[in-house]
């Protein structure tokens, strides 16, 4: 099959490195957040944690649709590339979740591996999307 791309192989990686993205973005915002709130001695106003959180989740949000959709660039249908990368989105939401439990347990130490694992996991579907487009 050499000449001919791997549609369902590029749709795949794409959605997972689009989700890994979303949720890292998310997860850093999260660090940030708990290490101000460590960091204060009087406490952060109401209005700074809603917008560290909230540029938080419109940024990973943001970045697990356009990952997606740039990584699957060779999709000439515009609607389909549009439709995953934001179902890309549910998924970053869903891996997001997950850093609950992790802050939960382990703090922003776990957090930090959890978000060394998330780009770990970008990176290697990102670079599987790639080769999938290329084939």
């Amino acid at each position: 099959m050499a000449g001919e791309n791997d549609p369902v192989g590029m749709a795949l990686s794409g959605i997972g490195a689009g989700a890994t993205a979303g949720a890292s973005v998310i997860t850093a915002s999260l660090i940030v957040f708990r290490l101000m709130l460590g960091a204060a001695d009087d406490g952060l106003s109401q209005d700074l944690q809603f917008a560290v959180i909230t540029v938080g989740l419109f940024g990973g949000v943001i970045a697990a649709f356009l990952t997606t959709f740039t990584l699957m660039r060779t999709v000439t249908d515009l609607w389909r590339r549009a439709a995953l990368a934001a179902t890309t989105v549910f998924a970053a939401a869903f891996l997001a979740a997950l850093a609950t439990p992790v802050d939960m347990i382990a703090g922003v130490p776990g957090l930090s591996v959890y978000l060394a694992v998330l780009g770990a996991a970008t990176w290697y579907s990102a670079a599987k999307a790639k080769v999938a487009a290329a084939e």
